[in-house]
């Protein structure tokens, strides 16, 4: 404001706190990166399943062929296993790409920890031994009949 003479006397400031819309501005530039990042899994899962679908169908061919010996049976199944294991894995990201609802179980970690050990063993050389030391699954605490999917 000026006085007769042109000279400020007083001003008036209009303030805005804006705050929770950088906040919120935050969140959407977040929620953008993540779907990118879910759009991008899911490409290289894609292309990751057809990998492993070549894969999976010829060990199986060889599999049911009889054309491999009993050594080499062993490192086959170890091949159709993996296989199978990196395929519910690839379903797993596709359905985080998809932000499909996604179902959560409770699983005994044991029998694939067993497994990938038996991998590495394979993999390992000779003068590498693994001790695994896997505790016990604990009795089945369920009130329901049959036990629950844990046991």
């Amino acid at each position: 404001m000026l006085d007769s003479a042109g000279n400020i006397v007083n001003y008036v400031a209009v303030k805005r706190d804006i705050t929770r819309e950088q906040a919120l501005e935050q969140q959407f530039l977040e929620a953008q990166k993540m779907e990118a990042i879910g759009t991008l899994a899911g490409g290289i899962a894609h292309d990751f399943n057809n990998i492993l679908g070549i894969i999976l169908a010829n060990a199986q061919i060889l599999e049911f062929s009889g054309a491999i010996n009993h050594e080499s049976r062993e490192t086959l199944d170890q091949i159709i296993t993996a296989s199978k294991r990196a395929r519910e894995l690839v379903r797993q990201i596709l359905a985080f790409s998809r932000r499909g609802k996604q179902e959560k179980i409770i699983m005994n970690l044991k029998p694939v920890v067993k497994e990938t050990i038996g991998l590495l063993r394979a993999s390992l050389p000779a003068t590498i031994r693994l001790e695994p030391h896997i505790a016990r699954t604990p009795a089945c605490s369920s009130p329901t009949p049959p036990r629950c999917s844990r046991c």
